[in-house]
């Protein structure tokens, strides 16, 4: 996975990435080939890493701001799905921009690099709420837990930050609790190795680190 470092963070302040200015999502495909800007005006921007961070495709097919984005993996690592405000899911052939309309079945044995779209079969367990608003953020650990299972981590608007097994698709699923936002969570992020969940809160201003261990 491509890591962002001080060149990247400069190019990308330089680059045209959205009509409105507000970025949601930033993510590189695994071979670093691309990188995907999911906008707040409703589109997709993919640029060419290796041809000087030039535009390749703008995806805008999505009906509400991306808030969302992951990547494929092996023969696949140019699949991306997108997530937006609207609780669409769109698929897509980054290298082509075609849009896959079956992409439900057309992926759905595909692992993902990273996984952050919060509507989705793999996160069914994680809602409480009947309208499907009250989670706004979630990720996958990058790594395994000891007992040899992923991790899924969810931001909730009661400043919640909810631990679960990944996948977890059963209504009530058990989780971990984290309690110390006092303003709702607008991310979450899994540290690249073992041990580390990243929240940012929205009104209280603040970063949390958390610590994850072998009794999760």
């Amino acid at each position: 996975m491509k890591i962002l470092n001080a060149q990247d963070l400069s190019i990308i302040k330089t680059l045209p990435v959205s009509k409105d200015g507000w970025i949601c999502d930033i993510k590189y495909s695994t071979d670093g080939q691309y990188v995907a800007f999911g906008s707040h005006d409703k589109h997709c921007y993919i640029y060419d890493v290796k041809k000087g961070y030039t535009l390749h495709k703008d995806l805008n097919k999505s009906s509400s701001a991306v808030l969302h984005i992951d990547w494929g993996t092996g023969s696949n690592k140019h699949a991306i799905h997108i997530s937006d405000q609207a609780g669409e899911i769109l698929y897509y052939n980054a290298a082509t921009g075609v849009q896959d309309p079956s992409g439900v079945s057309s992926y759905q044995n595909e692992p993902w690099a990273t996984f952050s779209t919060h509507l989705s079969w793999a996160t069914n367990g994680i809602w409480v709420t009947s309208d499907y608003s009250n989670v706004n953020c979630v990720d996958r650990s990058i790594w395994t837990h000891a007992e040899d299972y992923q991790l899924l981590a969810s931001g909730d608007d009661d400043g919640k930050v909810k631990i679960f097994r990944y996948p977890s698709t059963e209504e009530g699923s058990q989780f971990v609790q984290g309690n110390g936002h006092s303003s709702h969570v607008t991310q979450v992020r899994f540290s690249l190795q073992n041990g580390a969940i990243f929240s940012a809160g929205g009104n209280d201003g603040c970063i949390f680190q958390w610590k994850c261990t072998a009794n999760v």
